[in-house]
């Protein structure tokens, strides 16, 4: 299972959890996810199904600079082995 498959299925896992107990605040509190989150997840799972709730890079670089988390450097270059 490569990462792809292991957010896909994370989110599978809030949006049943969250249609089991019928309580989507308390699931999202519960994962620790935003509702909007969820709610984008929840649509496009139904929509598109598995390929609908793949993540995407552009919410990945708004949540890292966010909490401010700066990018690499362009020109890190390779670590010679030794």
């Amino acid at each position: 299972m490569n990462s792809d498959q292991r957010e896909i299925h994370r989110k599978k896992r809030v949006v049943e959890y969250a249609e089991r107990i019928g309580n989507i605040n308390k699931a999202c509190r519960y994962f620790g996810i935003a509702r909007s989150s969820f709610y984008v997840w929840r649509d496009r799972s139904r929509e598109l199904g598995d390929e609908g709730i793949k993540t995407s890079d552009a919410p990945v670089y708004r949540v890292c600079k966010r909490h401010g988390m700066a990018r690499l450097p362009n020109r890190v270059g390779r670590r010679a082995v030794q």
